[in-house]
């Protein structure tokens, strides 16, 4: 079962959370799911916050690949969080300047996993999409 968290990796212009349940629908569920949710480490929690709220400023670039008989697919791939953006986001939430660096070496750990995540997966469609 997939947790309210985890996202439906999907080929479009990124992933979305899918939520499990709504409120009202089967909070028994919905409270089991979060109780499973992983606690962060306090000081990780700014770094995380920072890679969530940036996460969908990233630009994605667009390929087209073509196979016999006609076969043709769009794939959206995402590219890393830019640098003005972090520097931006730093700024805008106060993060001082001796902690600027390791928060940014953080994020882009973070972001790093998450790229290598997503291309793994957009591999595996695209080499099912040349099979069939």
């Amino acid at each position: 079962m997939r947790k309210p968290w985890e996202t439906d990796g999907g080929i479009g212009l990124g992933t979305s959370v899918q939520p499990v349940s709504r409120p009202d629908e089967a909070p028994e569920i919905r409270e089991v799911l979060l109780a499973e949710k992983p606690v962060l480490p306090a000081a990780l929690e700014r770094p995380w916050r920072c890679w969530h709220d940036l996460e969908h400023d990233r630009v994605w670039s667009f390929d087209l690949i073509g196979a016999a008989m006609g076969k043709i697919r769009g794939v959206s791939r995402p590219t890393g969080i830019t640098w003005s953006a972090l520097a931006l986001w730093c700024q805008a939430n106060a993060v001082t300047q001796e902690d600027t660096s390791w928060l940014i070496a953080q994020v882009r750990a973070l972001d790093a996993v998450f790229l290598r995540h997503r291309n793994e997966q957009i591999t595996a469609s695209i080499a099912e999409f040349l099979k069939g």
